[in-house]
């Protein structure tokens, strides 16, 4: 393959991952913001205290459980560019 074939087909890859990619985070940041515990928000931030409103937003389990999807999608993503990778520098070396 030439440089151009080569610059194609990544984007070919791209093209096929990226709309999976953009569901799984746009369902992850949908997740997030359900699970906001809107009282508990919102009695952090009368009395000021930032640490207990991040943690009424955000906490890591649910980070983790939100983004599981997306880094399965970004694992998948860089494994099969590295078989695509591979194949390249075995077509090069056998050249």
């Amino acid at each position: 393959m030439s440089r151009s074939e080569d610059l194609k087909a990544i984007e070919k890859m791209a093209d096929k991952i990226e709309p999976t990619i953009e569901a799984r985070f746009l369902r992850a940041a949908a997740h997030l913001e359900n699970a906001v515990d809107l009282e508990k928000l919102t009695l952090a931030l009368a009395k000021g205290d930032e640490e207990a409103a991040l943690r009424s937003v955000v906490t890591p389990t649910r980070m983790r459980e939100a983004m599981a999807p997306v880094n399965t999608s970004i694992k998948q993503t860089l494994n099969r560019g590295g078989h695509f990778g591979a194949k390249q520098l075995n077509r090069y070396g056998k050249s």
